[in-house]
């Protein structure tokens, strides 16, 4: 080592922390290469194996491995098939009543036979199918809009916004949503629009909390500090970043507002407070049918309970693997 040599200083304030000179011959580091940390050594890279993936590879990834979400969703097609398409097949008179057919047992021609006033039961299933999954679907998907704009803007704005609005919902969630229902279906006519609208608006509570529990954690991130710091508006923070990182709680969520809502009109129906005749849903022939159980026409009862077991049974399972899916991809991004 020269006396030249012997003025180099190791921790010399002066050089740069990204001065090529610190670079290892023959390392493709560049002066002020980004991958350089603040004392001049490489920034530690992606952990082997733990790339994030997108949420159409995640989704059908959890269904190989996931085999409860996979049955539940076979069943899913399966029950929207048999509802949908099985009239253009299957035909029956299901508007006037034949009291010459009244609960005849199954055979040919009545598959599952007839009920009190002589509707066929596989034609009345087929059609109470209809009105629940469309229902269903229809207030889950209001229940979902509703609560999601509202639990983002709370959580976002945080504060005296949050605390007033969280108020309200917690306000709603004190009275018993079926009181609400029944009270509602005596004062109006009960058709498919009014239960999709009054229990999308009973049900939009429990998103708005999930909804507003994961703004609170998103509005803290660097990437809305820095959209805040652009000069991004609230809106378009809440609609661009906010939103789109509560996809999974809000697909899963949306799975247990279907089942919910499905529940809800079964209830609705059994109790004579749903769709009037000659539009038929599945509680209805449960209630219809329970008079005649004790004289042995199962074919009355049976059939209707099996179909909300396994509808509802259906939505249950894939929420849950929807869950158990972005559970493991929030994993993976972190």
């Amino acid at each position: 080592m020269t006396a030249a040599d012997s003025s180099f200083v190791p921790n010399d304030p002066t050089l740069a922390p990204n001065d090529p000179t610190l670079a290892p011959s023959g390392s493709s580091l560049a002066p002020g290469d980004s991958s350089l940390g603040p004392a001049g050594t490489p920034r530690p890279g992606p952990v082997p194996g733990k790339a994030p993936i997108g949420v159409g590879r995640a989704l059908v990834a959890g269904l190989r491995r996931n085999r409860l979400m996979l049955a539940g969703l076979v069943v899913l097609v399966l029950m929207v098939g048999f509802c949908f398409l099985g009239p253009v097949f299957y035909h029956s008179d299901q508007t006037n009543a034949s009291l010459a057919d009244q609960t005849l047992p199954p055979g040919p021609g009545h598959p599952l036979g007839t009920d009190a006033v002589g509707y066929d039961q596989l034609g009345r299933l087929m059609l109470g199918g209809q009105s629940a999954i469309e229902i269903g679907l229809g207030a889950a998907l209001l229940a979902v809009v509703l609560g999601t704009a509202w639990g983002a803007v709370a959580g976002y704005f945080g504060g005296a916004v949050d605390a007033m609005m969280m108020r309200v919902v917690d306000a709603m969630l004190a009275i018993p949503a079926i009181l609400l229902l029944l009270v509602l279906s005596t004062i109006w006519h009960p058709s498919v629009p009014k239960l999709i609208v009054i229990l999308g608006l009973l049900a939009w509570l429990g998103p708005a909390r999930f909804v507003r529990g994961e703004t609170l954690t998103i509005r803290v991130r660097d990437y809305v500090k820095a959209a805040r710091l652009m000069g991004a508006r609230a809106p378009r923070i809440i609609v661009r970043h906010v939103l789109p990182n509560t996809v999974g709680t809000i697909m899963v969520n949306a799975t247990f507002q279907v089942a919910d809502a499905i529940l809800a009109v079964a209830t609705l129906s059994y109790l004579g407070l749903g769709l009037p005749p000659p539009a038929a849903t599945w509680g209805g022939m449960l209630s219809s049918g329970l008079d005649y159980v004790q004289a042995g026409y199962w074919w009355l009862v049976y059939p209707p309970g099996i179909a909300i077991v396994l509808v509802v049974a259906a939505f249950y399972l894939i929420g849950d693997g929807l869950r158990e899916i972005f559970d493991a991809r929030l994993r993976t991004l972190r």
